[in-house]
């Protein structure tokens, strides 16, 4: 397996990750307050060429949006 493979395989099991925590208001909360959104427009625009990665960000800010307490947040940052 090359390497950028697996560089790949481990960002989109964080951004993975971060979709299932952001759906709980709490942590989404935490997680709009992080620096996260930035990071996670950072990784959108690195790997748009790769579509699971691409659906998995977008779903992740779907999740942190779905969320009023962090939809201004968001929306302040990008």
């Amino acid at each position: 397996m090359a390497q950028g493979f697996v560089h790949d395989d481990i960002v989109l099991e964080v951004v993975m990750v971060v979709g299932c925590i952001a759906t709980d208001a709490r942590c989404a909360i935490l997680l709009a307050n992080s620096g996260l959104i930035q990071a996670l427009a950072e990784i959108l625009e690195d790997q748009s060429n790769n579509d699971e990665i691409v659906l998995q960000v977008i779903y992740s800010m779907y999740c942190l949006v779905r969320h009023s307490e962090t939809r201004e947040v968001i929306l302040n940052e990008l």
